[in-house]
């Protein structure tokens, strides 16, 4: 039958015919020998009918990671460093080589599962069958590049990194305060003055305005050096100064302008390259931007300036004291008797009329006191002139009242004048004299004589008729029978003497009338008493 076959005659069984060769197939009843070899991509075990037998029996399909020459019996395994997955492989030379970067160890692999990464440092280029190549399936990985697990090729050094070693699976970053600069380095690069180069730098950086560096290998900007105060660094990467600051201005440390900052209040900035110089004690400086120390302002009169630097005066000068301009001290001056220096004077001020100060360092002057008088800024009051009478604070006095004197110095009211006495008039705290012949006074008169504007109780009384008051009467006194008197004001008995003189008939009667009826009523006056 088919998958049989026998050279040899007088068979009595079916079971004496041979089953087909291993690797070869017998298509057709009554072979005397297999009709040939097993077809490539296959294999036949024994009684094998088809030259590609699928039945698994007989034989089959070439398995995965397996290859099947023509007439093979059984498979044969692809060999380490390859990997057949389709099934039906022919040879040996279409089983897969294991792709670049990877190998296998694995014979006879039949997926990606059996895999594995070279080893970094090394470049697998494909059919590698051990973690290191040979060198038919790759090579090491040299200086200046890098080899990580699994490498197709290598990887050249970028800017910033170096490789001095063979077998790198990695490039290193360049050592902080070097650099590098170009691709496969093999070396590095010291970093130069003005710059710093932290780790991996691919090229130096500067270090930055307001800074400046004179040194190698720096590796990081805090290692470049503040620009000086009173100088600036205009430009990155400066390996010096650019200079000094401008007149007017300050810089402090890591200035980048001549005119960073200007001066402030309290200073001068000569831009000489010094130091910020504070405005001396006894001055002050209340705007930004001074250049020199003439424009310092010397301490206000009325102020003091009590140390370096002042944007101000520090406050007004201390009361009993005065400070004329440039004060170091609240209190400059001592303010002497006299004279009043309330808080924050630029003088001593005399004592007002009506004041006085007998003590100094006073900030104020004492009224004068009652029965004084202060003029002039006394140190002492004086004595009230006589005449006058003085309550606190008098400048000269006040005359006693019309009708009133003294005599005595120190009066402090008006009732310690003194009543003019009888006969007298007092005018401006004074015995004017007596009162005017035709008037007369009791006591306490201020005018000389009588008149009808006179109003009040200091006014001398008129001389009534048929009496004479002489200068200084107290009194009026009456004429007696050979005197006759005019009506009223008589001045004295002389002017009240009249004798009757013989007149023209016409004249007599009417100008004498009046004086001879006075002189009857008088009579009369007389007889009775």
């Amino acid at each position: 039958p088919n998958g049989t076959y026998s050279n040899v005659t007088k068979l009595t069984a079916v079971s004496q015919c041979k089953l087909c060769n291993p690797g070869k197939y017998c298509d057709a009843p009554g072979l005397q020998a297999p009709t040939g070899p097993c077809k490539a991509g296959y294999y036949c075990v024994s009684g094998a009918w088809l030259s590609t037998p699928t039945d698994g029996e007989t034989g089959d399909i070439c398995p995965s990671g397996r290859f099947c020459p023509e007439g093979s019996a059984t498979p044969s395994s692809c060999p380490a460093g390859t990997a057949s997955i389709p099934q039906g492989t022919e040879t040996e030379n279409d089983c897969d080589p294991v792709p670049a970067g990877y190998y296998s160890a694995t014979v006879g692999a039949t997926t990606t599962s059996s895999l594995v990464k070279c080893n970094a440092g090394y470049v697998c280029t494909g059919g590698a069958y051990s973690a290191v190549p040979s060198a038919s399936t790759g090579y090491m990985c040299t200086k200046g590049f890098a080899c990580p697990n699994g490498t197709v090729a290598p990887v050249p050094c970028a800017p910033g990194n170096l490789n001095p070693y063979d077998r790198m699976g990695s490039c290193r970053p360049a050592t902080p305060g070097y650099y590098v600069d170009v691709y496969n380095a093999t070396s590095e690069l010291a970093c130069t003055p003005g710059n710093y180069c932290p780790a991996g730098s691919a090229a130096p950086v500067a270090c930055p305005a307001g800074s400046y560096s004179t040194q190698h290998r720096l590796s990081a900007a805090s290692q470049c050096t503040g620009c000086p105060a009173n100088h600036y660094c205009a430009n990155p990467g400066a390996t010096a100064p650019t200079g000094v600051c401008d007149p007017g201005f300050y810089c402090p440390i890591n200035s980048s302008s001549a005119t960073q900052q200007l001066c402030p209040t309290g200073n001068y900035c000569p831009g000489d390259g010094s130091t910020i110089q504070p405005c001396p004690i006894g001055s002050f400086m209340n705007t930004t931007g001074a250049l020199n120390l003439t424009q310092c302002i010397s301490c206000t009169p009325g102020s003091y300036c009590d140390s370096a630097g002042l944007a101000n005066p520090r406050g007004a000068c201390t009361v009993g004291y005065y400070c004329t301009g440039g004060a170091t001290t609240a209190t400059q001056h001592p303010c002497p008797a006299g004279r009043h220096c309330p808080r924050g004077s630029a003088s001593a001020f005399s004592c007002p009329d009506g004041f006085f100060q007998d003590a100094s360092l006073e900030g104020s002057c004492k009224p004068c006191t009652p029965g004084f008088v202060c003029t002039g800024s006394p140190t002492a009051p004086s004595a009230c002139p006589a005449g006058r009478y003085c309550p606190q604070e008098s400048i000269t006095g006040i005359y006693c009242p019309d009708g009133t004197y003294s005599t005595s110095t120190g009066l402090s009211l008006s009732t310690e004048c003194s009543q003019c006495p009888a006969g007298r008039y007092c005018m401006s705290g004074a015995d004017s004299g007596p009162v005017a012949a035709g008037s007369y006074c009791e006591s306490g008169c201020g005018v000389a004589e009588y008149n009808s504007s006179c109003v009040g109780n200091t006014c001398p009384e008129q001389c009534a008729a048929g009496h004479y008051c002489p200068a200084g009467a107290t009194l009026p006194q009456p004429l007696s029978l050979i005197h006759i008197s005019e009506p009223t004001r008589l001045l004295s008995i002389s002017y009240a003497v009249f004798c009757l003189k013989k007149k023209k008939k016409s004249h007599t009667h009417n100008y004498y009338q009046p004086y001879l009826n006075l002189a009857r009523e008088t009579i009369q006056h007389e007889d009775k008493t």
